[in-house]
């Protein structure tokens, strides 16, 4: 992987860039921040950061097993629960896995997923797929949060009322100590653990991403071969040699010097869309807070923001081009596509479509994001490209855990905690209050409210 970061400077943008005097500045505490990481790493405080070391023997014996039984196989989860299988699934499968014939799915079931509680979807699936075909992994550090509890009570209903051996169609993977662990034993339903160190955001490396991708036929030993490769790139002290230190510096430095306040990642490949939606909420929950770790209100954090190439060039391009100075974009370039798609020409006399003979639809694609990049540049729009040589599983655990170590750092230089959501843990709270859980009477009484001031439309 390679980051290209010159349009991101003053001698590229001019006034909107970066002053390279600026980052050296910071080389001094992105030493110490160094230091720092290290030290909570060799206290076993950054357990994220070991999970790409661990055996994975067992995760792949079970999800090998698994997939050649079941026809379906549904993931229950919402978050960092869900988003990281997603985004595996959606870079290294088949772009139309579940309309394969069985064979051409390397003999693998059929995946879904539920990450909402939206009862439209959760009824339509259900006259989807055959529940006593179907495996359905149920993914929840805490064992309580309301989406996909709901889900999985609904689920367990309906499986126990279609087949006595329901137990055998579940398997759980939540944290070593939690509820759902407890449960699983009273009903015999089988466990993987989540290590009680590592969030949900931070979990795409443990069971909770790592059984999902494997029962799914991805190549989880390689996955973590990239992550372990990353990780030795990332561990070097210098801000100049270190690409994660040099993205969230740049970021930093956006935001607090210049105002940026949106952070924008846009890859040239709709594989990696969902990756995008992972990185989102690693963003978003690990550096969006209220206080600082030493209590005092910044309210602090950039916004992230999804753009997919080419496709967002015809919608959000014109805003990145000639909007707000407000926004820096992180392109994601793909050297090799795996698919090669020659373009003919085939209409003669018609400029406007015989220019594409002798092309390839990679060569278009690769144009596309020069010229993007060219534009922006033009309008002293700051931007960074994220370069990788093809996606694949080693590519694509390299660059998840180049984001992970991206917003540890980014965690340290804004003093935030990067790995508490007391924002997300509020909204839970009052779900629990209003839904009637018990022990929540009090939140309940506290937030009374009405709708205020509404328009009815006859």
């Amino acid at each position: 992987m390679k980051l290209y970061y010159g349009n991101m400077l003053e001698s590229r943008v001019g006034g909107s860039g970066i002053a390279i005097e600026a980052i050296a500045a910071l080389e001094e505490r992105i030493r110490d921040i160094d230091a720092k990481l290290k030290s909570a790493r060799a206290r076993g405080e950054l357990q994220f950061m070991d999970l790409p070391y661990q055996p994975v023997d067992d995760i792949v014996s079970i999800a090998n097993e698994e997939a050649a039984e079941c026809e379906n196989f549904l993931l229950i989860g919402i978050g960092g629960s869900s988003c990281g299988s997603i985004a595996l699934h959606t870079a290294l499968s088949h772009p139309y896995y579940n309309l394969l014939p069985r064979d051409k799915r390397g003999g693998r079931p059929r995946f879904f997923v539920l990450d909402n509680c939206d009862p439209d979807e959760i009824a339509a699936l259900m006259d989807t797929v055959e529940l006593d075909d179907t495996l359905i992994n149920v993914v929840s550090k805490s064992g309580a949060t309301p989406e996909p509890m709901a889900n999985f009570v609904k689920c367990y209903e309906l499986m126990k009322s279609s087949t006595s051996s329901y137990a055998e169609h579940f398997i759980i993977t939540t944290d070593e100590d939690g509820v759902l662990m407890r449960l699983a034993e009273e009903e015999g339903f089988r466990c993987l653990g989540i290590p009680r160190g590592v969030g949900g955001r931070f979990s795409v490396f443990s069971p909770a991403g790592l059984f999902p991708a494997a029962v799914l036929g991805i190549d989880i030993k390689e996955l973590l071969n990239g992550a372990r490769h990353m990780d030795e790139i990332c561990r070097k002290p210098d801000i100049w040699d270190n690409p994660a230190y040099m993205f969230a510096t740049l970021e930093y430095l956006a935001m607090k010097e210049k105002g940026y306040n949106i952070s924008v990642l846009m890859p040239y490949s709709r594989r990696l869309r969902h990756l995008v939606n992972w990185y989102i909420q690693l963003w978003a929950e690990s550096l969006g807070k209220e206080k600082t770790r030493d209590n005092k209100t910044v309210n602090t954090g950039s916004t992230p923001l999804k753009s997919i190439g080419t496709t967002d060039q015809h919608s959000l391009l014109q805003l990145f081009n000639e909007g707000p100075f407000d926004k820096t974009i992180t392109f994601i370039r793909v050297m090799n596509y795996a698919s090669k798609v020659e373009l003919p020409a085939v209409f003669h006399g018609y400029d406007e479509l015989n220019y594409f003979g002798g092309h390839t639809m990679e060569e278009l694609i690769k144009t596309e994001l020069f010229a993007t990049q060219l534009a922006l540049t033009h309008h002293r729009r700051p931007n960074k490209t994220i370069e990788i040589p093809e996606i694949n599983a080693f590519s694509i655990g390299g660059l998840m855990y180049f984001f992970e170590v991206v917003v540890t750092v980014m965690g340290e230089l804004l003093n935030v905690n990067a790995f508490d959501q007391p924002g997300v843990e509020d909204g839970k709270r009052l779900t629990y209050a209003l839904m009637g859980r018990s022990g929540y009477e009090r939140d309940n009484e506290e937030f009374m409210w009405d709708e205020g001031n509404f328009i009815a439309c006859q």
